[in-house]
């Protein structure tokens, strides 16, 4: 173990940042200052409280945030701390990586801020899923790893959101939860797309097994046939290892086929190359498949969240802000709209019916819109913002029935005997 830290130690010496790498740093810096303004100074405390404060568990807690930060810095340099952050949970310094971006979190103060950290964190788990799988590393300790701190990241956005809307400001809670939403869909279509092609390589490569014949299976016939040969001669072949002691070769057998056999014979139960690939790559689908799953369920529960805080926007005393999320809804449905339009245009391989139906699908989304503008201009912003929003839904409707439908260049065509 202190081998392998002196390692990580010396390799790390010997890394220096880019000029492209030290922009990004101050970029972050930039960032940061930006987000997180100077505060208004508070009343000077007595010396009492002062001396109180340090005692505190946040002020202990955040103390050694700081203090582990410093010994991180400290103990492995700027150089490791940049190395670890494409590191992967079956590297030595993934470990580090997530120390560092607990640390950079205690620097981030507002709700809003905090919920935007932990969902682009979120992310940085599945993508690192997405690296494993693709090279058929996905094992169950790395999915373990990145599931448990994914649930952990989405878990801390929802507690932002609720925070955000304990405060009242529900559009910055919707705001949030639709980033969230998003990000998780979007990773969440990446890493089904590689499940898919790792789907269709290990289909492939089962066919390539099945049809070479085995060692094992060669190996057999191989030694059925000598002793075949050696019966007809008379002759016992007892073994035949690297340790011939134990061989006993009358002397009317060619040597030629003792050492044929020496030289087939395989255990049965040794694997082939391909045999093993497979095994590793079944073994990642199995555990990307129920990383899949608990995205979708996150998916699931955000939109949940989301749901139930736009439902009280119609309720609202604050005509500005029923007024501004009105307006955010009529962008989002308009944009789906147009989006799924040009998708029902350009996609010539769907059927006639399924293009009916979501062109179908698609008007009541526009008619929704139409209805929600003149809501808005009497400064209906609640009404409005329900009828954006159902309109929103059915252009997303829309376009399920568009990417869900089998085209029609992939159905295969019977013949009648």
């Amino acid at each position: 173990m202190n081998n392998e830290f002196k390692k990580i130690i010396k390799s790390a010496k010997g890394i220096l940042l880019s000029t492209e790498e030290k922009q990004n740093i101050w970029k972050n810096v930039d960032f940061y200052v930006k987000e997180n303004p100077v505060q208004k100074s508070h009343p000077q405390k007595s010396q009492q409280q002062r001396f109180l404060s340090i005692f505190s568990p946040y002020f202990i807690h955040s103390q050694r945030a700081v203090a582990f930060a410093l010994v991180v810095v400290i103990a492995f340099g700027g150089g490791t701390t940049l190395l670890a952050q494409t590191a992967l949970p079956n590297n030595a310094l993934y470990s580090i990586k997530l120390a560092t971006e607990d640390m950079r979190f205690w620097f981030v103060f507002s709700a809003q801020s905090k919920a935007y950290f932990d969902t682009a964190r979120a992310g940085e788990r599945l993508d690192e899923a997405k690296k494993l799988a693709v090279r058929g590393e996905l094992d169950t300790t790395s999915k373990n790893i990145i599931q448990e701190n994914f649930n952990k990241h989405v878990k801390s956005v929802q507690q932002q959101i609720a925070r955000i809307e304990a405060n009242n400001d529900l559009k910055m809670a919707i705001d949030v939860s639709k980033n969230l939403e998003e990000s998780l869909k979007e990773h969440s279509a990446s890493l089904a797309k590689v499940d898919r092609t790792q789907k269709a390589e290990t289909a492939s490569l089962k066919t390539v097994i099945v049809a070479t014949p085995s060692p094992s299976t060669k190996n057999e016939t191989t030694v059925a046939s000598v002793q075949s040969d050696t019966e007809q001669k008379d002759v016992a072949v007892i073994s035949v290892t690297d340790d011939s002691t134990n061989s006993f070769i009358k002397p009317d057998v060619a040597i030629e086929e003792v050492v044929l056999v020496k030289e087939t014979v395989t255990p049965l139960d040794e694997k082939t190359a391909n045999e093993k690939v497979l095994d590793n790559k079944l073994d990642s689908q199995t555990e990307l498949s129920n990383l899949l799953d608990s995205v979708e369920a996150n998916i699931n529960t955000t939109a949940q969240v989301r749901e139930e805080v736009e439902a009280k926007i119609p309720t609202l005393d604050d005509n500005e802000m029923k007024k501004a999320t009105a307006q955010d809804k009529r962008k989002d449905a308009v944009t789906k709209i147009d989006k799924v339009k040009q998708s029902i245009d350009k996609n010539i391989e769907v059927s006639t019916t399924s293009i009916a139906i979501a062109s179908s699908t698609l008007d009541e989304a526009v008619k929704f819109v139409d209805s929600g503008d003149t809501q808005f201009q009497v400064k209906e912003y609640g009404v409005a913002f329900t009828l954006y929003k159902n309109g929103l839904f059915n252009a997303v409707e829309a376009e399920k029935i568009i990417s869900t439908t089998t085209p029609i260049t992939n159905q295969k065509i019977i013949p009648k005997i």
